[in-house]
């Protein structure tokens, strides 16, 4: 019984968390997109990254190929497909959107993708939808994508 009590009470104190994230970010929530061959900006906040960006907060290598780009855009997707929690919002020959639920709180971040042939990479944005701290985790996530992709051998 005791256990149940301290469950529910994670459970509601979560939820409150949660409520309060969604209330302090829902006016920055930012829509992704690439236009004119970059990745949107990140916002002022510490919950993105973007190889795109080049103050160091947000900056974060994109994934530099080893692979010719179709066949390393072909293994993006399929592990984005094979990841849990993902769903596929908008893929085009060159622009990938997706969509992260995180574990236990259940938020969701954008996380886009854009192959860039002609320079041998793929650019990455990753944000959380709502907050202002991610606790590293949009960092994380496309690092620990990259370690996959390098285990596979497509990136450097």
């Amino acid at each position: 019984m005791r256990n149940t009590t301290r469950d529910t009470n994670r459970s509601r104190i979560a939820k409150a968390v949660a409520t309060s994230l969604l209330a302090i970010g829902a006016a920055n929530a930012q829509a992704p997109g690439a236009k004119a061959g970059l990745l949107a900006t990140c916002p002022d906040r510490s919950n993105c990254v973007n190889s795109d960006a080049t103050d160091p907060r947000h900056a974060i290598s994109p994934f530099r190929l080893k692979v010719p780009p179709a066949d390393a855009w072909s293994e993006l997707k399929r592990v984005i497909e094979t990841t849990p929690d993902t769903q596929i919002v908008q893929a085009t020959p060159d622009y990938l959107s997706v969509a992260f639920t995180t574990g236990r709180l259940r938020f969701t971040d954008d996380v886009e993708f854009l192959l860039r042939p002609q320079q041998s990479e793929i650019a990455i944005r990753s944000a959380s939808r709502f907050g202002y701290y991610d606790f590293g985790a949009n960092r994380n996530r496309v690092e620990a994508l990259r370690a996959k992709l390098r285990e596979k051998g497509v990136v450097e």
